[in-house]
């Protein structure tokens, strides 16, 4: 079994106590319109049998970006929507990583629509797929027409360690405006079979060369 601390670990560092928040069960909306810069770490558990929705409302506006990260360890069902606006000179950076374990189910749907210029987007998703597990992701990134200086990326990565896994990406970038810069990548893999067989040389056995490899993956 993954241990999902060692994930919390790795992505914590650069947060600081009050930054990391978990999130329960009874909460399903979280809306950050900040005034200053926002950034924060949150962790969600989905335990089996538990199905879990939230919506992610975000507004960045001028001097007030938004750093948001978002851990989550699934065993039942998770549903996340993303709604984020970028007004004026605004920034959203959002990332999700998360350890889908044997059965799991994930759904991501999200948008982020740029308004004005000089913003900048950013949406991370790196996961991993045990056994029999699911993953789902839409992201709409729209850039509205005469804009400029428009920075927005997408970045979706999942890595199989199990059997049977279903994973649907669907990434969209509706560019209106032609100064931009913009960028959509996807990869599905597994572990490098050199690198599994290197480690096991080196007297490490085979879960612990998993642990090792998936360190790096999520670093």
């Amino acid at each position: 079994m993954i241990d999902f601390n060692e994930l919390v670990k790795l992505q914590t560092k650069k947060y600081t106590i009050d930054q990391i928040i978990r999130i329960d069960e009874s909460i399903e909306l979280i809306q950050i319109d900040p005034k200053t810069e926002y950034k924060a770490c949150l962790i969600i558990n989905c335990p089996v049998d538990q199905k879990r929705s939230l919506f992610f409302d975000l507004v960045a506006y001028n001097n007030a970006p938004i750093d948001l990260t978002i851990l989550l360890d699934i065993e039942g069902s998770v549903k996340l929507s993303l709604n984020g606006a970028l007004e004026g000179k605004g920034v959203i950076h959002v990332s999700f990583f998360y350890i889908i374990k044997q059965g799991g189910q994930l759904r991501i749907d999200g948008s982020l629509i740029h308004s004005h210029s000089n913003s900048s987007s950013r949406f991370v998703a790196k996961g991993i797929l045990c056994d029999n597990s699911l993953s789902g992701i839409t992201i709409k990134t729209t850039i509205k027409k005469d804009l400029v200086a428009i920075d927005a990326a997408q970045i979706i990565k999942h890595c199989i360690i199990g059997q049977n896994p279903k994973i649907t990406v669907t990434p969209i970038l509706e560019a209106l405006s032609h100064k931009i810069t913009c960028a959509h990548a996807s990869s599905i893999g597994s572990f490098d079979q050199e690198a599994l067989f290197f480690l096991q040389l080196r007297g490490f056995d085979f879960e612990q060369t998993k642990l090792i490899l998936i360190r790096a993956y999520f670093r």
